[in-house]
């Protein structure tokens, strides 16, 4: 959840209060004001209030979605971001996936079950097999936004080297770098 400075608890229960203090000045209506007032003053122009996330999934498949929505908050606290520059949603969905699927895949390599069977006694698929299908449905996901987000995310990924440059690059020129760069600094 991100919050603009204008807007700083709902942009509503402002308009409510300037409504009803012109009709009443009750002291408590002042008192409560005079605190939205402090409060949307020491907000930085947003801020990030919350990153939500179901409850009951699979361990790693939430942590994924941590990590996705993590990127959007990263966007969201970078110092250039500005929300009068909208960036495409392409852009940002396929950067998220991006992380998301390399957190899986970090996940992978820490788990050192790779001579694991994928399902358990019980019958159950094991970590790795679920890591495996999630990451999958990330890579063949045909949607426009997040699946060829992703795509183009992965391919940018892969000639610029680095996560955090091409992080980087995208939230200063919001688009992913041209398909002939190399390297960016």
């Amino acid at each position: 959840m991100y919050e603009y400075r204008y807007h700083p608890l709902g942009g509503g229960l402002r308009n409510i209060l300037d409504q009803s203090g012109r009709r009443s000045k009750s002291r408590s209506n002042t008192a409560f004001s005079s605190i939205l007032d402090f409060a949307s003053d020491a907000l930085s122009p947003g801020s990030v209030t919350a990153v939500l996330c179901l409850r009951g999934l699979p361990r790693d498949l939430a942590a994924s979605i941590l990590a996705h929505e993590g990127t959007h908050a990263w966007f969201k606290l970078h110092p250039r971001f500005n929300p009068d520059r909208n960036m495409p949603l392409q852009v940002e969905e396929g950067c998220c996936q991006l992380v998301a699927y390399q957190y899986l895949s970090h996940l992978d390599e820490c788990d050192g079950s790779a001579d694991e069977r994928d399902y358990g006694d019980d019958g159950e698929p094991t970590d790795r097999k679920l890591r495996q299908y999630f990451r999958n449905s990330i890579e063949v996901d045909t949607s426009e936004i997040y699946g060829e987000g992703f795509r183009l995310a992965a391919a940018a990924y892969a000639r610029v080297g680095s996560v955090v440059s091409l992080l980087e690059y995208v939230s200063e020129n919001l688009s992913f770098p041209p398909k002939h760069a190399q390297e960016i600094n």
